[in-house]
C-alpha cells in the first residue's frame, strides 16, 4: 500500500510539473521594443525597420501607417522568423508611424509596440537589400 501511494503521489506530481510548463509557455508573448529607427528621427526613404526578439515568437505583424491610429495603414507585412522589416520608396516629408506585434507558433498573439514615428527626408546612400541583414 505504501508503494502504491508513493507512486500515485509521484504521477501527480509529474502530471502537475507537465501542465505547468505547458501552460508557461503558452499565458504571454510579449510586446516588443522598437529599436531602429530611433522614435521621432529624420531617416533616408529606404528604412530598416528593427526590434528585439520576443521570447516565443515565430511570426511579426508590423504595420506603417500615416497617423497614429493606424486607420491608413500604408504598408502591413508579415516577417516570418525576423525582427527586422525593410521599407522602400517612402515619401520625403512625410511623418510615419509605426508598430509591431508578436505570433508565436500556437497562434497566441502579443500586445502591440508603442508607437514610434519617423520623417523620411533623405535618399538612401546605397539600396537596402535582405542579404545585407540576414540574421
Amino acid at each position: 500500500v505504501f508503494h502504491v501511494i508513493n507512486l500515485l503521489l509521484f504521477f501527480l506530481i509529474l502530471i502537475a510539473v507537465s501542465d505547468s510548463a505547458v501552460s508557461s509557455e503558452e499565458v504571454e508573448i510579449n510586446a516588443p521594443i522598437l529599436l531602429v529607427p530611433a522614435n521621432g528621427s529624420e531617416t533616408a526613404v529606404a528604412m530598416l525597420l528593427d526590434w528585439d526578439d520576443v521570447s516565443g515568437a515565430t511570426e511579426y505583424v508590423v504595420q506603417v501607417s500615416r497617423n497614429q491610429e493606424f486607420t491608413d495603414l500604408g504598408d502591413e507585412s508579415r516577417v516570418l522568423d525576423r525582427s527586422e522589416y525593410i521599407i522602400r520608396r517612402l515619401t520625403k516629408q512625410t511623418v510615419l508611424y509605426w508598430r509591431t506585434k508578436a505570433k508565436s507558433k500556437n497562434g497566441l498573439e502579443g500586445g502591440w509596440s508603442s508607437v514610434y514615428s519617423f520623417k523620411p527626408v533623405r535618399q538612401a546612400f546605397f539600396e537596402l537589400s535582405r542579404a545585407v541583414f540576414s540574421h
